[in-house]
């Protein structure tokens, strides 16, 4: 027995000695300006697989323990790009210094400014930009949501948390008391239809139908600049939005598929019916005592609670929850683990001539409230074609229709989360009479509860919201000159709308309308935007370091 307790000892010492000796090995260097040579303090060098890392010091040097093997070394600093490198340590110390080089990337990003595109570097206006990877395929579904907390000055708040509702955008503020607050959306240089189509308090979401995989870049131009471009349109700011073109080479087919879940998280906790019986029985006592009523309020809050449990058994909640006859959460009857699923298939190629891109897109998401879905189909076709050194031309046709199955008013008894009003002891079905004072459930709703039954009235009534929109622009450019360009765009945006509503006779609690039999109401809306712009292009380099662009022309927007 002392041998086999001396062998494990033994082994034990040799284990803690050969981690001593194994962690023993030291990562050490210096990191420096590509450039300028100059060490650079703060830089975060790491061995991501083992979350291990150092800081460097004021003379630019790190150090990390490391125990023999292959791994990979993660520098990152701000200001200068990503560097990874493989390291290998046998049984030695290793020094190892690194140069990191400067990412200038942001400053030669291009950016769209209305008729024109400069570098980065060369605005001296207020804009705001993101790039389109850096949004694609986010799990939300509109392009504000995607948008929401990447923009500087630029403020978006969703009105519920119902999906595809109205969204409000604010850049730098509300700028009035009384008019609309919302910026100019302009995709592809087509001023877009920004009207809400909902015969409710709850707006709708213009952009509802647009594929926001589809984008390239958003600009945001914040002051008063934007106005010498688009007039008093941009008094609110201007959000312009960029798709993606086809570039030459082969051709590129990309397909992506999504798919999640959501759930409701920190639901509030009602009472369960034994503690509800409990209470309120306990609140009329204590107000018989205080009024010296005898059991007068006693006697009728029992009867109360025989009519909200639809005279089951309720008494026996005085017993234990078990023996309850109905024990109903209303929290988790208003709520629904969601899913959502989406497809995206894209082509893009060409040639040094022409150059092309489609898409397509579809996705259907559940809302974690019942009643509520949001579908979205779309497709965009985007032509560029080069006919000679001087002339080209292009086209950029799109199409989206969305689908809301819509939740009632936030402010209605007959949206799902009143639910919550309704006390346990309350069936979410009239109980079978000759089963009394047991709880069967009958197939009809209960229509006597103390507030509205949501669940009737979500089993009784149709609410969906259909919009369709179109948008198409067309371009010629004709070169006059190296430094000179002239440029014809013709462009429509037509978005049409249906409201569809629909109470049966059962939601009269709830629709007085539907007293008569029922009510049904479909509404149909269409908005339509045709613009033409004409305009000549001036650019030229006066001298080395300057630059000097001029745009001159005309535009042209009817509304119908």
């Amino acid at each position: 027995m002392k041998r086999k307790i001396y062998t494990i000892l033994l082994a034990l010492m040799c284990f803690t000695v050969g981690e001593v000796f194994a962690q023993g090995f030291t990562l050490s260097g210096r990191v420096t300006d590509a450039s300028s040579g100059e060490a650079l303090i703060g830089v975060n060098v790491a061995v991501p697989s083992l979350n291990r890392g150092s800081v460097t010091d004021v003379n630019g040097r790190y150090s990390i323990n490391l125990s023999p093997g292959s791994y990979q070394l993660v520098t990152t600093y701000i200001g200068y790009k990503r560097v990874t490198q493989s390291v290998n340590i046998t049984n030695a110390d290793v020094s190892l210094d690194i140069q990191l080089e400067a990412d200038v990337v942001g400053l030669d990003q291009v950016v769209v400014l209305g008729y024109g595109e400069v570098s980065r570097r060369e605005v001296t206006g207020a804009i705001a930009s993101v790039r389109g990877e850096e949004i694609q395929f986010a799990p939300v579904n509109t392009i504000e949501n995607a948008m929401q907390g990447r923009l500087a000055g630029v403020h978006i708040q969703q009105n519920n948390g119902k999906l595809g509702q109205g969204i409000q955008m604010r850049v730098r503020g509300s700028s009035s008391v009384s008019a609309s607050n919302q910026p100019l959306y302009v995709v592809d240089g087509v001023p877009i239809v920004m009207d809400d189509f909902s015969l409710s308090s709850a707006q709708t979401n213009p952009l509802s139908q647009f594929n926001f995989n589809d984008v390239e870049s958003i600009q945001v131009l914040k002051d008063a600049s934007a106005a010498a471009i688009y007039g008093s349109r941009a008094a609110n700011g201007v959000v312009l939005i960029t798709t993606k073109s086809g570039r030459s080479g082969r051709t590129n087919f990309n397909y992506t598929y999504q798919f999640g879940t959501s759930e409701p998280t920190n639901k509030v906790e009602m009472l369960n019916a034994k503690e509800y019986v409990e209470y309120s029985r306990q609140a009329a006592a204590n107000t018989d005592a205080i009024l010296g009523s005898g059991t007068v309020y006693q006697n009728y809050w029992d009867g109360e609670l025989d009519y909200m449990s639809q005279y089951t058994n309720w008494r026996g909640c005085l017993q234990s929850l078990e023996q309850c006859a109905v024990n109903t959460n209303w929290v988790d009857a208003a709520f629904q683990d969601a899913g959502m699923y989406s497809h995206d298939l894209s082509a893009s190629g060409g040639n040094d001539r022409t150059t092309f891109f489609v898409s397509g897109h579809l996705s259907d998401q559940d809302g974690i409230l019942i009643k509520d879905r949001f579908q979205r189909i779309s497709t965009r076709i985007k032509l560029d074609h080069k006919a000679n050194d001087r002339i080209s031309m292009g086209m950029n046709i799109s199409a989206g229709r969305s689908f809301h199955e819509r939740v009632s008013n936030d402010n209605a008894f007959s949206t799902p989360i009143q639910l919550i009003a309704l006390p346990p002891i309350s069936p979410i079905f009239y109980p079978e009479e000759d089963a009394l004072p047991n709880y069967v459930p009958s197939l009809e709703y209960n229509n006597e509860t103390v507030y509205a039954n949501g669940l009737l009235h979500a089993a009784n009534s149709k609410y969906n919201v259909t919009t369709m929109r179109s948008t198409g622009t067309g371009y010629l450019a004709y070169q006059l000159h190296p430094t000179l360009q002239f440029r014809s765009e013709v462009s429509a945006d037509i978005m049409t709308g249906n409201d569809d509503q629909w109470y049966g006779q059962k939601t009269a609690r709830t629709i007085s309308a539907a007293a008569l039999g029922g009510y049904a109401s479909s509404s149909w809306q269409q908005s339509a935007s045709y613009s033409t712009n004409q305009y000549f292009n001036f650019a030229t380099n006066t001298m080395e370091g300057h630059a000097l662009t001029a745009d001159f022309g005309m535009s042209y927007q009817y509304n119908d």
